[in-house]
């Protein structure tokens, strides 16, 4: 009986430290909740990254990428021009945002969007349970060939009840 408390407590121990790594950004856990090889990732990017080779990022199987044009109403994004000008385009708006202030502020008023929602330091499945079709989970990739001004570029996976035919545009 004090063998079970004993690996109990430590199972609790473990779980307990990880949470809190990752709540302080230490660890990124999610990538342990993102099947990469059999899932559909893309990037979002802006003038962070500087020039994005997005041919190169096609050759990793980069399936989408999302480019920022604003940030709230008085920041347009400097290269959202030469961004659009490069990738697919025309479709109705994303909410891109955390769960937390959708839950708050949005909910009510931005029904029947597309959601695409930020939960980069726990499992999304942890503290959203709306309908969403991406999810940002990484602001720590590193895609080969990626170069940016920006160490790193934010990963997003596709809900794989998805499509990517529902985002595409252009056509």
């Amino acid at each position: 009986m004090v063998g079970i408390l004993a690996v109990i407590l430590v199972l609790i121990l473990a779980f307990l430290t990880v949470f809190f790594l990752a709540k302080k950004k230490i660890i990124f856990i999610n990538n342990w909740f993102v099947q990469e090889e059999s899932s559909t990732i893309g990037v979002d990017i802006s003038s962070y990254q500087e020039d994005v080779d997005m041919a190169r990022l096609k050759e990793q199987q980069i399936g989408f990428v999302y480019i920022k044009a604003t940030a709230g109403s008085s920041h347009q994004d400097d290269l959202f021009a030469a961004n659009w000008k490069n990738a697919q385009y025309g479709v109705k708006p994303m909410i891109y945002t955390r769960s937390d202030l959708y839950e708050t502020y949005l909910e009510e008023t931005f029904t029947g969007y597309k959601m695409w929602i930020s939960s980069l330091y726990t499992p999304m499945k942890w503290n959203y349970k709306g309908d969403w079709y991406v999810w940002q989970y990484l602001n720590r990739g590193v895609p080969e060939g990626y170069s940016g001004g920006e160490k790193y570029i934010d990963l997003n996976v596709l809900n794989k009840e998805k499509s990517l035919d529902d985002l595409i545009v252009g056509r």
